[in-house]
């Protein structure tokens, strides 16, 4: 994060096969990320894609349930 910044705690709960996935992906990071930062980039990575593809954004008001997770 750069320096000055505002930041927010937020706190989630996840399952252990997620967070397995997370500490697998990052184990093959070079250098390994902390398990926050991991989460961090992934989320990046995937809103990169996302406005990469073009694909409209999802409706604040769906589940996690109609998410699938």
């Amino acid at each position: 994060m750069k320096a000055g910044k505002k930041t927010e705690q937020l706190h989630m709960m996840a399952d252990l096969a997620f967070l397995s996935s997370i500490d697998e992906w990052r184990a093959k990071q070079r250098p390994i990320l902390t398990r926050s930062e991991a989460i961090r980039v992934l989320v990046l990575k995937g809103i990169a894609l996302d406005v990469r593809r073009k694909r409209p954004s999802l409706p604040t008001s769906l589940s996690q349930g109609e998410l699938g997770v």
